[in-house]
């Protein structure tokens, strides 16, 4: 072998450009430095771990490891490994040329991204961040190959390098730093400490600083999901986020067709309104950290999705909107949807009482998730719960199945009747419970969409308010009602009623203790609703005239026959009662209405 003789040039003719653009351009990205460094080191000694298994290396076979070295006397920062080391050629062809070209590429496509510091990553530029912290750069490096020389390479940043032979007995690579003044932070232990386990935490090989190991290791994700037990799952998620309740669940994912995945993804509780901004996903390479918050795998619906994912087919080096328009970002997150949607599933075949924790606290996000994604709701469409009277969870599939043949319209559709659980139903309840009518009870902001959703995607059904225009149910069609008797009732009624904006009618109601009620039309009822939720109020009033509906077997009825000839005032008093108690039983009575039925209850009160 020809002996090494001390050797001076320069790395390229254009590197005067290169290594100012560096440590200008990347200012508030330093830290990666690091990060840079120790992955390189963790490569040379994988691969001298791979060549030992092989047999090519023949030596003592070392404690694998990467040591940080701070010297804040000496003003160095050394990155140690027992890896496969370089040989003098090696060091020409990666330093020199390889490494060299690479930082150049990734300035190159640096240049080209408008928004610099919101690029994913800023990853790859390898050995030449050293640049970004540091004036001058010494590498000290001994191939595993026998009888190799040790080499000495060293640059001060600008276009020239020395290189010269050394004198080391160990297999392996030192790369030290001399740290620029206004970098000083990297020689303080705690600092090193902090990146190592920020970026290098999940590589395999042991990373020392001052004796202790720092990283955790091989992360999770890596591991058969058939060997992990819960707990496992849960430490791992307070170790990505310390100081997090115990999440609702998990996905754990591994594909590498046809793409490569690999990650575990939580839904955290819940706690407070601001939770649902704080979602967070950790993108890895290699088990080597890259970024967080990477919304841009995940849509709107999994925002607050908490976790880490590891994938070489995310793009790098490239803005937040150009990877959300990628296509593999696209496929990547319809695997998300997927596989999210398939635990959801299984939790809700295998554990009911545990599916319905989980949908108490994130239905909302699960119904914006069917309405924006059709796959997402064929996967979970066996999973969707509404309340009922009673106040239980029930299946829709389920509820359909039970009902498909007793709640029948005109138009021969499966009837979904339901009644909104913010408003106060007592009276139209009783009714339904009396006379066993199954009826759901919608309950989040959302539901006006999602039951026309579900009524676009189950064509063969029709919801319907249990106290709309839509629902016959509760009315008594045995009942002996004639038009004759209806008009007759109509015109004492309105006698007594002055108001344009009321339309009334009389129905036979299957209860007799109900003497009256407001129905409004299906399709208006939906509209106030939605307007409501996107104007953020509760009530946006009529859009259209109420219909109050008099219960024709009510006594209160009879008897206002019976007083119109005899005591109009009575009969009056009765009419504006039982128009009031509907209007009351809506939760629409108010101001003026309000305070003159009061004031007719008192004076009933105090005749006795």
């Amino acid at each position: 072998m020809e002996e090494l003789k001390k050797e001076e040039g320069n790395l390229s003719v254009s590197t005067e450009n290169l290594l100012p653009i560096i440590k200008k351009w990347l200012y508030s990205e330093h830290d990666i430095f690091l990060r840079e460094l120790i992955s390189n080191a963790h490569d040379a000694v994988m691969k001298l771990k791979q060549l030992k298994m092989e047999g090519i290396f023949e030596g003592e076979e070392p404690e694998y490891c990467v040591e940080i070295i701070p010297d804040k006397e000496k003003k160095t920062l050394t990155i140690r490994d027992n890896g496969l080391g370089m040989t003098v050629d090696e060091i020409k062809k990666y330093i020199n040329q390889i490494a060299f070209s690479g930082a150049k590429e990734f300035v190159a496509k640096y240049e080209k991204v408008k928004d610099q510091n919101n690029l994913i990553g800023h990853f790859g530029l390898g050995f030449y961040s050293s640049f970004m912290v540091a004036d001058k750069v010494e590498i000290v490096s001994k191939s595993f190959q026998k009888d190799s020389q040790a080499v000495h390479w060293e640059s001060d940043g600008s276009v020239k390098y020395v290189l010269e032979p050394v004198s080391k007995t160990e297999v392996g690579t030192d790369i030290t730093l001399h740290i620029l003044e206004d970098s000083k932070e990297y020689l303080e232990t705690y600092r090193i400490k902090e990146l190592i386990k920020k970026y290098s935490n999940f590589l395999p090989v042991k990373i020392k600083l001052e004796n202790e190991v720092i990283n955790k290791g091989e992360p999770l994700w890596k591991k058969n999901p058939a060997d992990i037990k819960d707990e496992e799952y849960i430490e791992f998620y307070r170790e990505l986020f310390p100081g997090e309740y115990e999440p609702l669940f998990w996905v754990h994912l591994k594909t590498d067709y046809p793409f490569e995945l690999t990650g575990i993804l939580y839904f955290p509780k819940l706690v407070h309104e601001l939770d649902a901004s704080k979602g967070n996903v950790k993108l890895f390479v290699n088990n080597v950290f890259v970024a967080d918050k990477l919304k841009e795998v995940t849509p709107e619906f999994l925002s607050v999705i908490m976790g880490a994912l590891d994938s070489p087919d995310i793009p790098l080096n490239v803005s937040r909107s150009q990877l959300q328009g990628d296509p593999r970002t696209k496929k990547i997150s319809s695997h998300i949807v997927k596989k999210i949607a398939e635990k959801l599933e299984s939790i809700y075949e295998d554990n009911r009482e545990k599916y319905i924790q989980i949908w108490e606290e994130i239905n909302t996000y699960i119904k914006f998730g069917c309405i924006q994604d059709t796959n997402f709701y064929e996967n979970l469409k066996k999973a969707v719960l509404f309340k009922n009277l009673e106040k239980n969870w029930v299946g829709l599939e389920e509820y359909i199945e039970r009902n498909k043949d007793k709640n029948i319209n005109k138009d021969n559709k499966s009837l979904v009747l339901y009644l909104s659980e913010e408003k106060d139903n007592a009276g139209i309840e009783e009714i339904l419970k009396e006379n066993q009518i199954e009826t759901l009870l919608t309950h989040s902001v959302i539901d006006s969409h999602f039951i026309d959703f579900l009524e676009r995607q189950k064509t063969d059904i029709k919801f319907a308010s249990a106290d709309s225009d839509l629902n016959e149910i509760i009315f008594d069609s045995l009942y002996p009602f004639s038009e004759e008797k209806e008009k007759q009732m109509k015109e004492v009624f309105q006698k007594y009623i002055d108001d344009k904006n009321l339309e009334i009618q009389f129905k036979p109601f299957k209860s007799e203790t109900m003497p009256s009620m407001l129905i409004n039309p299906e399709a208006i009822r939906r509209m106030q609703e939605m307007t409501a939720m996107m104007m953020g109020k509760k009530n946006m009033g009529s859009f259209s005239k109420d219909i109050l509906t008099i219960n024709a077997k009510s006594s209160l009825a009879a008897k206002v026959m019976l007083y119109d000839s005899s005591d109009s005032e009575k009969a009056k008093k009765i009419v504006l009662n039982m128009k009031d108690l509907a209007y009351l039983s809506a939760g629409k009575l108010k101001g003026d209405a309000l305070t003159g039925f009061m004031k007719r209850m008192v004076e009933d009160l105090n005749k006795g």
